[in-house]
Protein backbone atom coordinates (compact mmCIF):
# COMPACT_ATOMS: atom_id res chain seq x y z
CA UNK A 1 0.00 0.00 0.00
CA UNK A 2 1.56 3.37 -0.90
CA UNK A 3 0.51 5.81 1.77
CA UNK A 4 -0.09 8.55 -0.53
CA UNK A 5 -2.93 7.00 -1.20
CA UNK A 6 -5.10 7.82 2.30
CA UNK A 7 -3.58 11.19 2.49
CA UNK A 8 -6.01 14.27 2.73
CA UNK A 9 -5.42 17.75 1.73
CA UNK A 10 -1.83 16.45 1.10
CA UNK A 11 -1.35 15.36 4.61
CA UNK A 12 -1.20 12.36 6.74
CA UNK A 13 -4.72 11.12 8.20
CA UNK A 14 -5.61 12.07 11.76
CA UNK A 15 -7.46 10.48 14.92
CA UNK A 16 -10.44 12.96 13.29
CA UNK A 17 -11.68 11.17 9.71
CA UNK A 18 -14.05 14.12 7.93
CA UNK A 19 -16.41 12.96 5.33
CA UNK A 20 -18.91 14.21 3.34
CA UNK A 21 -21.18 12.10 0.86
CA UNK A 22 -20.57 13.34 -2.68
CA UNK A 23 -23.06 15.58 -4.86
CA UNK A 24 -24.73 12.82 -6.46
CA UNK A 25 -24.53 10.08 -3.63
CA UNK A 26 -27.77 9.02 -2.53
CA UNK A 27 -29.05 8.45 0.37
CA UNK A 28 -30.78 5.07 1.26
CA UNK A 29 -30.27 3.93 4.06
CA UNK A 30 -30.65 5.74 8.02
CA UNK A 31 -26.37 4.57 8.96
CA UNK A 32 -25.36 4.59 5.79
CA UNK A 33 -21.98 6.32 5.38
CA UNK A 34 -20.17 8.19 2.66
CA UNK A 35 -18.44 6.14 -0.26
CA UNK A 36 -15.09 8.03 0.30
CA UNK A 37 -15.11 7.21 4.06
CA UNK A 38 -15.01 3.56 3.15
CA UNK A 39 -12.93 4.22 0.40
CA UNK A 40 -10.24 5.67 2.50
CA UNK A 41 -10.72 2.91 5.52
CA UNK A 42 -10.05 0.14 2.55
CA UNK A 43 -7.23 1.77 0.96
CA UNK A 44 -5.62 2.36 4.33
CA UNK A 45 -6.40 -1.10 5.89
CA UNK A 46 -6.16 -3.72 2.93
CA UNK A 47 -4.42 -4.67 -0.23
CA UNK A 48 -5.99 -5.43 -3.76
CA UNK A 49 -7.55 -9.10 -4.36
CA UNK A 50 -8.00 -9.14 -0.27
CA UNK A 51 -11.45 -10.07 1.22
CA UNK A 52 -13.52 -7.28 3.05
CA UNK A 53 -16.70 -8.37 5.19
CA UNK A 54 -19.78 -6.48 5.74
CA UNK A 55 -21.78 -8.28 7.99
CA UNK A 56 -24.53 -5.36 8.05
CA UNK A 57 -24.30 -4.56 4.68
CA UNK A 58 -27.79 -2.27 4.35
CA UNK A 59 -27.45 -0.62 0.89
CA UNK A 60 -24.34 -1.64 0.48
CA UNK A 61 -21.61 0.99 0.84
CA UNK A 62 -18.83 -0.89 2.06
CA UNK A 63 -19.22 -3.03 -0.80
CA UNK A 64 -19.27 -0.46 -3.91
CA UNK A 65 -16.07 0.29 -2.40
CA UNK A 66 -14.81 -2.96 -2.71
CA UNK A 67 -15.25 -3.63 -6.04
CA UNK A 68 -14.42 -0.16 -6.99
CA UNK A 69 -10.79 -0.84 -5.25
CA UNK A 70 -10.65 -4.23 -7.04
CA UNK A 71 -11.25 -6.15 -3.57
CA UNK A 72 -13.41 -9.14 -2.68
CA UNK A 73 -16.24 -8.73 -0.60
CA UNK A 74 -18.80 -10.57 1.93
CA UNK A 75 -21.77 -8.61 3.11
CA UNK A 76 -24.84 -10.36 5.24
CA UNK A 77 -28.29 -7.83 5.24
CA UNK A 78 -31.49 -9.63 7.02
CA UNK A 79 -33.77 -7.05 5.35
CA UNK A 80 -34.53 -7.93 1.91
CA UNK A 81 -35.31 -4.39 0.85
CA UNK A 82 -32.00 -3.44 1.52
CA UNK A 83 -30.48 -6.32 -0.18
CA UNK A 84 -32.38 -5.49 -3.33
CA UNK A 85 -30.87 -2.38 -3.50
CA UNK A 86 -27.39 -3.25 -2.71
CA UNK A 87 -27.65 -6.06 -5.77
CA UNK A 88 -28.79 -3.05 -7.93
CA UNK A 89 -26.10 -0.66 -7.07
CA UNK A 90 -23.35 -3.55 -7.07
CA UNK A 91 -24.94 -4.67 -10.47
CA UNK A 92 -24.12 -1.33 -11.63
CA UNK A 93 -21.10 -0.89 -10.26
CA UNK A 94 -19.67 -4.30 -11.74
CA UNK A 95 -21.17 -3.68 -15.02
CA UNK A 96 -19.29 -0.28 -15.33
CA UNK A 97 -15.79 -2.08 -14.22
CA UNK A 98 -16.46 -4.85 -16.74
CA UNK A 99 -16.80 -2.62 -19.30
CA UNK A 100 -13.81 -0.93 -18.45
CA UNK A 101 -11.60 -4.02 -18.28
CA UNK A 102 -13.02 -5.31 -21.86
CA UNK A 103 -12.00 -1.26 -23.38
CA UNK A 104 -8.26 -2.05 -21.96
CA UNK A 105 -8.21 -5.47 -23.17
CA UNK A 106 -8.62 -4.32 -26.74
CA UNK A 107 -6.37 -1.33 -25.99
CA UNK A 108 -3.26 -4.03 -26.20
Amino acid sequence: MNLQDCQQNNSNPVNLLEFGFRKNEQRIHDAQKPLDLFEFLIKLTTCENQIILDPFMGSGTAAIAAVSLNRNYIGFEINQDFCQIANERLNKIINIKEKQYVANTLLF
